[in-house]
């Protein structure tokens, strides 16, 4: 017990916390938006602004790097792609593992598809496969490009 709470007191602005943070705004995402189809916008513009004080209170840990793919997720919920896109880019470039910024791509190339831009979707894949081919995500890309074109 001593050892855990000097651990916390040690990181306490550090990845503990951010990831506390993390695991808060997603429950409280998932009490909050049963139907992501039918939730009010200001309970999506409440979990975007928890994100970004996740992001602001923790800038360059991995809970920030999740926070920024979470809320990229939340505007391809909404069908706000070009944000999303935007937001994601963010993600990749401030991600700290090669997974996060894989996800992230990944998230990009659906936003793409859910417009039907196939030409974007296709460079995607190919980002995918360059950038990022030992993530799990890398791995299967070869999978989605054989189903999607």
């Amino acid at each position: 017990m001593i050892l855990f709470v000097l651990l916390v007191f040690i990181d306490r602005r550090g990845e503990y916390c951010g990831e506390k943070g993390i695991w808060e705004v997603e429950t409280f995402f998932k009490q909050t938006i049963k139907d992501p189809e039918f939730a009010p916008d200001a309970a999506f513009l409440n979990i975007i602004k928890r994100y970004e004080t996740i992001i602001e209170e923790f800038p360059n840990t991995f809970a920030a790097s999740k926070a920024y793919l979470s809320m990229g997720r939340i505007y391809l919920m909404r069908k706000q792609y070009a944000k999303a896109r935007e937001v994601l880019e963010t993600a990749v470039k401030f991600s700290k593992t090669q997974e996060i910024a894989a996800y992230s791509v990944a998230e990009i190339g659906r936003s793409y598809a859910l417009e039907n831009n196939l030409v974007m979707v296709e460079k995607t894949y190919v980002r995918m496969l360059e950038g990022y081919p030992v993530t799990e995500i890398g791995l299967q890309t070869p999978f989605y490009m054989v189903d999607f074109l």
